[in-house]
């Protein structure tokens, strides 16, 4: 039976059916031990992002605040749900992400929506499989769990973003073993659904390691920190439980398009401020309806929202479209170049 409109059918197992055993070998029964050779039969650990992280696992990226934890974790959804490269390393399996801004909705909102202008671009389809998670969850007490596992199970995600962990555990001591357990043991019920795991969290008041209860990096199949000096932005692998941990990457904040980029990409030269708000208006219009806008709505968005005169409004896009920022489609629409 098909799957009803809207709703992702469950994917059945690749492995095909085992022949009946001989009677030396007694058949395998649900909840009984494997043999050796279903040992041997069991699949490799697949990469979601290729040496970084690997499909069903449990990551956990720390860092201090301000350390651009969120805007890293926006791009790796963005790279999963597109198939782009991960600010280098290269998505091997594309698909759904389902992310939980437990800090700030809206805010993760706005680096969304910068990290598609910027990077994505107009080459994808509007409607990817990202989804996000705006009720109630507490990985905790249960709260709200049942509902958003019921969700995981119907858009299947290949990522699910956690940000972040204290939020999310809101009412147990991340100190305690047995409270940090006890969340756990709900990351990997998500797990269970063949999902990676993406925990945020902060590091240690040291900054050594991740703050709380050593259980969670314990627990994390990957554990990456983030840190940052005067010129960049540093991303270390401290565990990497099934592979060898990468080598180290080095990023830069474009703090005109608001995005990372690897260290050695130049960014795109920054506009006068005029015309890169002229510029970020028709990105967002561009975005919201397809891919491209009527010039009066794009002038009238401008005027009322950014308080842009329409002399310097007509002064502006002639710019951006000489400097190859904005084209003027056949149909007289306009999006970004």
């Amino acid at each position: 039976m098909s799957a009803p409109p809207g709703h992702l059918s469950r994917p059945t197992t690749s492995r095909e059916p085992r022949q009946a055993a001989p009677v030396s070998e007694p058949v395998r029964q649900p909840g009984r031990l494997l043999t050796e050779s279903e040992l041997r039969e069991l699949p490799s650990p697949q990469w979601l992002i290729e040496g970084v992280i690997q499909a069903a696992s449990f990551v956990v990226i720390w860092g201090p605040p301000a350390s651009f934890k969120t805007f890293a974790a926006v791009a790796m959804a963005g790279a999963v749900v597109t198939g782009l490269d991960w600010l280098g390393p290269k998505v091997l399996t594309p698909g759904a992400v389902a992310y939980v801004p437990a800090d700030d909705l809206y805010g993760f909102r706005d680096r969304w929506d910068r990290w598609w202008c910027d990077t994505a671009g107009y080459g994808y389809e509007k409607d990817v499989p990202m989804f996000t998670w705006k009720e109630e969850l507490n990985l905790f007490d249960g709260n709200g769990f049942d509902a958003f596992l019921a969700e995981v199970r119907r858009v299947r995600p290949s990522l699910i973003v956690l940000d972040t962990w204290a939020r999310l555990i809101a009412g147990g001591d991340e100190n305690q073993q047995k409270d940090t357990t006890r969340a756990i043991q709900r990351v990997d019920a998500l797990r269970r659904e063949g999902a990676t795991v993406l925990a945020l969290h902060h590091s240690g008041v040291e900054g050594k390691r991740e703050r709380g209860s050593s259980a969670l990096g314990a627990a994390a199949d990957t554990v990456i920190s983030f840190s940052r000096d005067q010129k960049a932005l540093e991303v270390r692998c401290e565990k990497q439980r099934n592979g060898a941990p990468f080598a180290p990457l080095r990023l830069t904040f474009d703090p005109g398009a608001l995005v990372l980029r690897p260290v050695g990409v130049s960014p795109a030269p920054q506009l006068p401020k005029r015309q890169a708000s002229v510029l970020d208006a028709l990105m967002r219009l561009a975005t919201q309806n397809g891919g491209s806008i009527e010039i009066g709505v794009w002038r009238e968005r401008c005027f009322n929202v950014e308080g842009i005169p329409k002399k310097t409004f007509y002064d502006s896009k002639k710019k951006l479209i000489d400097g190859g920022h904005v084209r003027e489609l056949d149909d007289g629409t306009f999006a970004p170049a």
